[in-house]
């Protein structure tokens, strides 16, 4: 939808598009965040840095890959995204043999927890000192493992907390740096790659017209975003449970500094009190926005909430 067509939607669902702003603005620090064009690329690695020098800042900001590289990196049709949730444990060899055939994109503490090594890690700092060191820690202590893996985060989080991610990155094994990728660019579709539609508008930060496209909950609307700009046919999401609160190996440590929800409410992202549910969204993504892109969703397993909106990856892959 070009931008003309925005704005007259927007003038014709005004108090939609008010009502959206004013929910944004009650739950997030600024209105949006500072569109990447705003700024230089280097910024989030040498403001308000603390413990490194702003040239050791440069000289990370120099090694970091491009979200374009992602695209060179590809060697598979298919995209298999593990995530936490408890179906995980379901998985046997044969699932795992699976996905080791495939392109596989793990997300957040999956590499502390779980022996599988994927080809892409996601991972993001919260600006929790104590969490975030004890995943530095026990990431580091798997840099063998790792040193063909992929690693990519978003600076943008921490950049606009008032923190440096160079005072972050720089904690990392060093071993790690050369495979590091900002994927900033993944969240804007820019100009003729945008398809917007008004069923989508609800799930954007409050203007749509700046093309910020899956800038939503974090790790798994990127993933899917990169899913997208990688050009995968076939994307499958592995413990995306969402209707509960369990992880596949128990307890997680941010519940050491947060209350914990009841194991049995529906996951934080799937909850609708201030923007609607990361299920609802994928739903709208598989139903209405990937198919035209020529990308398929499926689910990893039947416990899921967004199974059966979703077909069982089982039924068409083994």
């Amino acid at each position: 939808m070009a931008k003309r067509e925005i704005l007259s939607y927007l003038r014709q669902d005004k108090q939609g598009a008010w009502e959206t702003f004013r929910k944004n603005m009650r739950t997030i620090k600024y209105p949006f965040a500072i569109p990447k064009p705003l700024y230089p690329d280097f910024f989030p690695y040498v403001f308000n840095r603390e413990e490194i020098s702003l040239w050791a800042g440069m000289d990370l900001y120099r090694q970091t890959n491009d979200v374009t590289t992602l695209r060179r990196q590809k060697s598979s049709d298919t995209l298999s995204i593990l995530a936490s949730g408890s179906s995980i444990n379901e998985l046997d060899e044969s699932d795992f043999d699976f996905i080791d055939s495939t392109d596989s994109m793990a997300l957040n503490w999956w590499g502390v927890y779980h022996d599988f090594v994927p080809d892409f890690y996601k991972f993001e700092f919260v600006g929790e000192p104590e969490l975030d060191t004890k995943w530095i820690n026990n990431i580091n202590k798997k840099s063998t493992e790792y040193e063909e893996t992929t690693l990519i985060y978003d600076p943008e989080p921490i950049y606009n907390e008032d923190e440096c991610i160079s005072d972050y990155l720089r904690r990392l094994d060093s071993s790690f740096w050369e495979n590091f990728v900002d994927i900033r660019i993944s969240q804007y579709f820019v100009g003729s790659d945008v398809d917007f539609c008004p069923e989508l508008l609800e799930y954007l930060f409050p203007t749509p017209l700046g093309n910020r496209f899956l800038h939503y909950r974090g790790s798994l609307s990127q993933a899917l975003a990169m899913g997208e700009f990688m050009g995968y046919d076939d994307i499958i999401l592995f413990g995306v449970d969402l209707d509960n609160s369990e992880y596949f190996w128990g307890e997680h440590p941010v519940w050491e500094f947060r209350e914990r929800p009841d194991s049995d409410d529906e996951h934080v992202t799937a909850a609708d009190d201030v923007f609607n549910g990361i299920d609802d969204y994928i739903r709208t993504l598989h139903s209405e926005i990937l198919p035209g892109r020529g990308t398929e969703l499926y689910i990893g397993s039947r416990q899921s909430e967004l199974y059966p909106d979703l077909p069982y990856f089982r039924e068409h892959f083994l």
